[in-house]
């Protein structure tokens, strides 16, 4: 068999990459070897930085340059209302169609045995831990419209059913299988615009 070179095996890594492929992940490889020296170099440095300064927010679990993201510590949106996503990818989904002002709450991925998502790893206490002491009234469950995020949707639902807190989600216009992450912004809008009860 024979060894994996160095350019075989940035091509492999690239291909890990969620969107890419073999093809292209050669095209990245052969544009970053061209000028290698300022391309590769500045994807070396900008690689090194992230790794050295990004770190996960302690309270909602999104990413930052700081341990309390810029969400979490802004005063202007509104304590009240959490939306309960499933990763990061949602979460920026929401903040671009401009239509939100809560805070979050990342569950870290849905329910799933195959992927090994128990529900202690939704982090539930936590979030009851900030509706109790910081006011919150109302929590939107803002997870994909797929088997696993339905589940995780009923799971949350019945967690929080014995608490004094409006329990709500994300209205028609989603449509079943999709993703946060791929709808456009209007759609997402008006999704959380007529947004309805969980029952």
């Amino acid at each position: 068999m024979r060894k994996t070179n160095e350019v075989e095996q940035l091509i492999y890594l690239f291909s890990k990459l969620p969107g890419l492929g073999q093809r292209s992940s050669r095209r990245i490889v052969l544009h970053l070897l061209q000028e290698k020296e300022v391309r590769l170099k500045n994807l070396m440095d900008g690689l090194a930085l992230a790794a050295s300064k990004i770190q996960i927010c302690e309270i909602c679990r999104n990413i930052d340059s700081h341990n309390i993201c810029h969400i979490c510590t802004t005063s202007d949106r509104n304590k009240s209302i959490i939306a309960i996503v499933e990763t990061v990818a949602e979460l920026w989904a929401i903040e671009r169609s401009g239509n939100f002002n809560g805070k979050y709450h990342v569950l870290g991925g849905a329910l799933s045995a195959s992927m090994k998502k128990s529900p202690d790893s939704l982090r539930l206490p936590q979030l009851l831990e900030r509706c109790m002491n910081h006011g919150v009234t109302e929590l939107i469950i803002a997870t994909n419209a797929t088997l696993e995020g339905q589940t995780t949707a009923y799971f949350i639902t019945e967690y929080f059913r014995n608490y004094n807190l409006k329990i709500s989600r994300l209205a028609n216009g989603i449509p079943i299988g999709g993703e946060l992450d791929y709808l456009d912004e209007g759609t997402l809008s008006l999704a959380i615009a007529l947004r309805q009860p969980f029952d």
